[in-house]
């Protein structure tokens, strides 16, 4: 990192405004921006803005009436561009190359092994100044999911509840319409637009016959995942009959009595929690998941510590009975209790929204 001024954090914060426009829209590619500048002023501007559309350079330059405009100019991106061609649009370090950019400033290397550092080197044989590290952590928490994907081959798992003051998220009835409101409910709406995937477990199948879409835009779903036995699910419910039933998948350690299932199902006998997630990218190319379920699905991932962000809309009532989001009968003492990395609060209207992120417990 170096020769980092005010005009480039200026500028590159431009840059992740615009990466972040393509959230829910990439996947799995990662979210990146681009904005060219020239003697001061910025001459054209791009970012990814769907899967197999052009790269962010490629929109900035494409957005000018001809690549020699951008002869001189200082290219901002938050990802280093990719230079290798297994992919479905031509690589951008050598674009950038052709052009006659002179300066190129970058908040992060790209992580994927085919790219990392060989493209910034490339620019730089070349004859471009390329400044990296501007921006950095901004960088990596926008691309959050894409760095674990490219580091660990494991979807990015964020877990959400809503609980009472007391810790319930259910009563011993299982009923838990509504202990949130109805802006917290739309804020999880918009969280689901932006992942590959929601979980539950067959019992919140059972219980809530939930539909798990993104209904601000019903014309669209991401997977929907339900963990349990198949044969004691309800396969009259909206996961298994509704348009979207092809973006169900069942992952089970029962094969089904009937075959008329109607879903994708997966026998995951014999895996780990961290097999089947590393089964769910390789083979679904599903980036990230929200999870939804209940305390046993909860309880599963926690203690095999697989989820790196936790949402919990907390309500100030009181129930006095239910269930907990996580349930462990071997930790006696205070001492045994879990704790995890950084901590944020907001507040919606009257409930606090409290953000976990799992940076301090090791994988």
């Amino acid at each position: 990192m170096t020769n980092i001024n005010k005009e480039d954090v200026f500028y590159m914060k431009k840059t992740l405004e615009l990466a972040s426009k393509g959230q829910g829209l990439v996947s799995p590619n990662p979210l990146v921006g681009a904005v060219l500048v020239k003697d001061g002023v910025i001459i054209s501007e791009g970012y990814h803005q769907k899967y197999g559309g052009a790269h962010a350079e490629a929109h900035a330059l494409n957005n000018l009436d001809n690549d020699k405009l951008a002869k001189g100019a200082t290219l901002y991106c938050n990802l280093e561009p990719c230079c290798h061609t297994n992919k479905q649009t031509p690589p951008c370090a050598q674009r950038i190359i052709k052009a006659e950019i002179k300066k190129i400033v970058i908040a992060n290397y790209d992580p994927n092994p085919m790219v990392s550092g060989k493209a910034i080197k490339m620019l730089r044989e070349s004859g471009i100044e390329v400044v990296t590290g501007v921006c950095e952590q901004e960088g990596l928490e926008l691309n959050r999911i894409f760095f674990k994907n490219m580091q660990r081959g494991l979807p990015f798992i964020h877990i959400k509840v809503a609980q009472t003051l007391d810790g319930k998220m259910a009563s011993l009835e299982n009923d838990s319409k509504w202990i949130s409101d109805q802006d917290a409910r739309k804020q999880v709406h918009l969280l689901r637009q932006n992942y590959d995937a929601v979980a539950i477990g067959r019992n919140t199948q059972l219980a809530d016959n939930p539909k798990l879409t993104v209904r601000l835009k019903e014309i669209s779903s991401p997977y929907r995942i339900v963990f349990g036995d198949i044969n004691k699910m309800n396969h009259r419910g909206h996961l298994f009959t509704d348009q979207f039933k092809e973006k169900t998948i069942v992952l089970t350690k029962t094969k089904p009595v009937s075959e008329q299932t109607n879903v994708k199902w997966i026998d995951i006998n014999g895996l780990s929690l961290e097999e089947v997630f590393k089964a769910l990218y390789r083979d679904f190319k599903i980036t990230s998941i929200l999870v939804e379920g209940g305390p046993t699905l909860l309880t599963s991932i926690i203690d095999q510590n697989l989820f790196d962000l936790m949402t919990v809309y907390i309500n100030p009532i009181l129930l006095g009975n239910g269930h907990a989001l996580y349930k462990n009968e071997d930790n006696h003492m205070i001492k045994d209790a879990l704790s995890f990395g950084e901590t944020r609060w907001s507040v919606l209207n009257n409930q606090a929204v409290l953000e976990i992120h799992n940076v301090h417990r090791s994988h």
